[in-house]
């Protein structure tokens, strides 16, 4: 097999050289216009190597590290001005400057995002004059063949950095926007720029003028919306494959005619470059293709095209053989539980690959190369095995090879659920708040409906937060843990410059502390130790809470330590208390210095511990017209969960928004009615998280019901949603829509309370967020961005009417 590989590296180089002059990226035509969906946020790619003439100290690579960057992910990230964190070189005697980029892997490129060479002018010198202006982009799959990029703003010219010490992305001159690449299929970009100062940079007149340099670039992997019966980018997580070929090149588009259509064809690349090929270790059993959709979406179909590769010069060097022939197909939410799947067409045997220079989708061996049809079922992975001790795994008969040419996913009608990257990243702060859980959000309008205000200003509620600095390369994190901050964010958009946060301090000057903590006069005498015969700790973990006539309350849990406790989770609740914020301070925001603290009975502890205790204060909704509920009753209702160690209950308790201070005014529904006794609270679901949200849906599929969204079984990778006619229930069967990936990495990673953020959705569609942390104290001081909330977007895919 080793030798049937070596083909001429002259025939190789002619065929792929061949195919693009013949216009590879056909798709320009618009073959199929209903495929041409607008890109989405698009997937940052990580782990880009950066090659050039480096000036000492100033390496290529700091272009691409995250060095000098506000976050670590996220198009709207700024640059410092600190040089050491940027890219520079001195040119001695060359015509050109370029920088190299190498990603790895194929990828189908979208944008490409710069932040220009930044360090600020001063006593003469015009440093920002250093960066990049006139550029040429180039392109290649393989590192020796290269292509010049021509698309949208051709020909190129980068705008100038500020020297501002929050640098946003410059891109182009004209327009601030980035660089287009349409879905271009690379593994290496290449910008290049005449070595002439006031051309191939922005010049300058202090003798610097002869430096060329850039601070950041930022590339995107090329990832669309998803419509039904559109395509679905997918990303080929596992896969045994040769050293020669990889299994992401079945999703990149590489050797494709086009990016969406099931029309699109397939070359025959002598070289097998374009293509997957998989060789069985001995005593291996099976040969697996495992594809990440990159969310839970409704599966329709799946196209293949068979493993195409032949050497027109020598026709006995006919290959298509190895392409995969009988396979079993599974899908999963999570690629731990796996459901095979045997609907129309079952067992599957995939068509032979006729090596034809435009390959049509050879898909089933049938009669109409029909399709594999999934029947819209909600997944996230999808697995294609072949038993690579079965003759007929293969066309050829043989254990030599398994491969394919490329596999696409196209979207049924159903809910998606799907990452907000844009929103993940408003949280990657590298300075100051670096990370927190808790994550509520609270219009300071009060309407809380998806489709809010534009100009409404939101509160945010965090607990445990580390204040201190994240390493932009390294990701260490140094700081202080301080039990709660908050935030407030002008807008709707995840900007992270529209976006401040504040904690308290201790009176010390820098010394920084939690902006709400206990009035210890308040405690309860017979709570007054921890269990170990010392005095408790006790601090405040926010919950939700809601702005009512200029005030805000919030239903912070009292926390105390419990060394009987786990490691790592060795604190307990004591209670739950109301704080009173008056707003209306500098730009509306909270009065902090005039909080009020009180006790409530909203904390019940049964004479029996097996009972478990009752807490309130995990979510809040207002069902009255202010709050934009589209069956108002008037009351705001106030979630809370029968807390026992092995199941977590959804209860719910109801009070009128002018009585809300009134606790004798507060009842409970016990499952028939509602009650005065905190006591005959009822159970309405299980397995809920001890954050969560409950919203009134007025447009979408849930339009006149109510969505309950948790974390399923407290912590856990799974996160779900119930459905109820009513406030009070009663809730329907779980559904879990999304499964939490974070854990795989490990380091005791563990993800929990989901929740849904409704005046920031989009109108019918839910923005939800989770929290990611780890038991390891430590990996959390090493990598800071393991402890930040995740976000994704739960919306509704159907046909067009």
């Amino acid at each position: 097999m080793k030798a049937r590989r070596k083909i001429s590296m002259v025939l190789a180089i002619v065929a792929l050289t061949a195919v693009l002059a013949l216009g590879y990226f056909r798709f320009f035509n618009k073959q199929d216009e209903a495929f041409a969906a607008e890109p989405a946020y698009g997937v940052q790619l990580s782990a880009i190597a950066a090659s050039a003439d480096d000036a000492k100290g100033f390496s290529a690579n700091k272009a691409v590290n995250n060095s000098g960057m506000s976050g670590s992910i996220g198009k709207l990230r700024t640059h410092g001005r600190m040089p050491n964190a940027m890219w520079q070189t001195k040119v001695l005697d060359q015509e050109e400057v370029s920088i190299t980029f190498d990603f790895g892997k194929v990828e189908p490129l979208s944008e490409m995002w710069v932040w220009n060479y930044n360090e600020p002018d001063q006593k003469g010198d015009a440093f920002t004059a250093r960066g990049l202006k006139h550029i040429q982009i180039y392109y290649s799959q393989d590192g020796e063949t290269w292509s010049e990029w021509k698309g949208k703003g051709y020909p190129y010219q980068l705008a100038k950095a500020e020297g501002s010490n929050a640098q946003q992305a410059t891109n182009l001159r004209d327009s601030h926007a980035p660089v287009e690449f349409d879905g271009l299929p690379a593994r290496f970009v290449k910008l290049t720029a005449k070595a002439v100062p006031g051309e191939g940079n922005w010049g300058g007149k202090s003798g610097h003028e002869a430096v060329f340099g850039l601070s950041e670039v930022c590339f995107y992997k090329y990832v669309h919306r998803p419509e039904a019966d559109g395509m679905i980018s997918a990303e080929a997580v596992g896969g045994d494959e040769s050293q020669e070929t990889l299994a992401v090149n079945t999703v990149n588009g590489y050797g494709m005619s086009g990016l969406l259509s099931k029309k699109d064809t397939h070359d025959n690349d002598a070289s097998g470059a374009t293509m997957w090929l998989a060789e069985p270790k001995q005593g291996q059993a099976a040969v697996d293709a495992v594809y990440d959709l990159g969310g839970t979406y409704p599966l329709r179909e799946m196209w293949v095209w068979n493993y195409n590769r032949l050497d027109p010069e020598h026709p006995e060097n006919d290959y298509t053989g190895e392409g995969m022939r009988r396979i079993k197909v599974f899908y999963s939410l999570d690629a731990v539980q796996w459901t095979e799947l045997k609907g129309e067409g079952f067992p599957y045997e995939l068509s032979k690959a006729d090596g034809s220079a435009k390959l049509d989708a050879t898909n089933l061996n049938d009669e109409a190369h029909s399709p594999i049809q999934f029947g819209d079922v909600s997944a996230r992975y999808v697995k294609l095995s072949v038993d690579a001790n079965d003759p007929a795994g293969n066309w050829s008969g043989s254990k030599r090879g398994f491969g394919l040419s490329e596999v696409r996913f196209y979207c049924g009608e159903g809910m998606a659920a799907e990452p907000a990257p844009e929103w993940t990243a408003m949280f990657s702060n590298n300075l100051e708040w670096t990370g927190a859980d808790g994550i509520f959000s609270i219009p300071a309008s009060g309407y809380d409906q998806p489709g809010g205000s534009a100009d409404e200003k939101t509160l945010w509620l965090f607990s445990d937060t580390f204040i201190g600095q994240a390493d932009p390369t390294t990701h260490v994190r140094t700081g202080k843990l301080v039990n709660n901050t908050m935030a407030v964010l002008n807008g709707q958009e995840p900007s992270p410059g529209q976006m401040k946060f504040y904690y308290g301090d201790k009176g010390e000057g820098t010394t920084v502390d939690a902006i709400f903590k206990p009035d210890v006069s308040r405690v309860k005498p017979e709570a007054s130790t921890g269990g170990d015969g010392m005095p408790a700790a006790y601090w405040y973990w926010l919950q939700d809470g809601i702005v009512l006539n200029e005030q805000l309350y919030l239903l912070p849990i009292l926390m105390k330590h419990d060394p009987n406790g786990p490691a790592g989770f060795q604190f307990a609740i004591d209670d739950v208390s109301m704080i009173r914020v008056p707003l209306g301070g500098e730009d509306g925001l909270p009065q902090w210095a005039q909080a009020e603290q009180r006790d409530t009975p909203l904390f019940h502890r049964p004479a029996s511990a097996d009972a478990g205790n009752h807490v309130f204060g995990a979510g809040i909704m207002a069902n009255t017209e202010s709050a934009g509920a589209p069956s108002p009753d008037g009351y705001v209702y106030v979630y809370g969960y029968l807390d026992q160690p092995s199941d977590k209950q959804l209860l719910v308790a109801r009070v009128k928004p002018e009585q809300i201070e009134q606790f004798d005014k507060w009842t409970y529904w016990d499952g028939e009615g509602w009650s005065a006794d905190i006591a005959k609270a009822a159970a309405l679901a299980d397995h809920v998280s001890p954050e969560l949200s409950v919203t009134p849906m007025k447009e979408g599929p849930f339009k006149g019901s109510y969505v309950l969204v948790y974390q399923k079984g407290t912590v856990g990778s799974g996160t779900a949603i119930r459905v109820a006619e009513h406030p009070w229930g009663p809730f329907g069967e779980e559904t879990v829509i999304y499964a939490n990936d974070e854990a795989s990495a490990g380091q005791g990673i563990f993800t929990y309370n989901a929740k849904a953020h409704p005046h920031l959705s989009k109108p019918g569609e839910l923005l939800i967020s989770y929290n990611v942390n780890t038991a390891d104290g430590a990996a959390n001081m090493a990598n800071s961005d393991i402890y930040r909330p995740r976000w994704m977007n739960l919306r509704e895919i159907k046909a067009k009417e």
